[in-house]
């Protein structure tokens, strides 16, 4: 690996997206950590949206894969990942492996909210469009950029998960811009709320 006095050694695994899943551990160095992102020096790039599992200095952490650079002079890949925040107290995933549900594509139109206090809770609906859907989670167009961990209450129509109206939550785990300005893609993997998000949020 490249020399940087400011690289943690961490070790991590590829547990979900399309790269193929590891069963032991590999070994990495993170720089510019942050909360919600870091960028890993590795001898082995990964397409966009690996699923990574990252055992660094203070917790565990899952993250997805946003891009890669090329190679150094020494061979080290910078792969910029986002981090998944902590669940807040009250909230529980689905399932802790939403990659074994098979995806499928699908266009849904879908009124959506946040209602997250920490990424600025929404109290009325937008506009978006499901483009993928299992049942861990969803790909969304939307109109807004949110962050890593925000919560959002989506509205699905008759005969998306049943025969009625339903109103899911999920948890934003990576965004990208989309083709279009103002177009934002979310991935976000749905979550259980111990109770309804109160006025101010969750």
């Amino acid at each position: 690996m490249a020399e940087n006095p400011d690289r943690v050694l961490i070790k991590f695994r590829v547990v979900g997206g399309p790269a193929n899943r590891d069963v032991v551990d590999r070994e990495g160095y993170a720089l510019d950590l942050a909360d919600e992102s870091l960028v890993l020096l590795s001898k082995r790039p990964f397409p966009a949206e690996t699923e990574l599992e990252l055992k660094l200095p203070a917790r565990t952490a899952r993250g997805v894969v946003k891009g890669a650079g090329e190679p150094d002079e020494a061979g080290d890949y910078r792969i910029g990942v986002s981090l998944s925040a902590p669940e807040p107290a009250g909230i529980a995933l689905f399932s802790d492996e939403k990659r074994r549900y098979v995806r499928k594509a699908c266009k849904h139109f879908v009124r959506y909210r946040c209602v997250s206090k920490s990424a600025s809770i929404e109290h009325e609906p937008r506009s978006g469009v499901i483009t993928e859907i299992s049942k861990g989670g969803v790909r969304m167009k939307t109109v807004r950029d949110y962050v890593v961990g925000a919560i959002l209450e989506i509205q699905l129509p008759e005969g998306v998960v049943g025969p009625k109206r339903a109103t899911l939550y999920a948890k934003v785990c990576w965004r990208a811009r989309g083709e279009k300005d103002g177009e934002y893609l979310t991935g976000a993997m749905f979550v259980k709320l111990s109770a309804p998000p109160p006025p101010e949020g969750v």
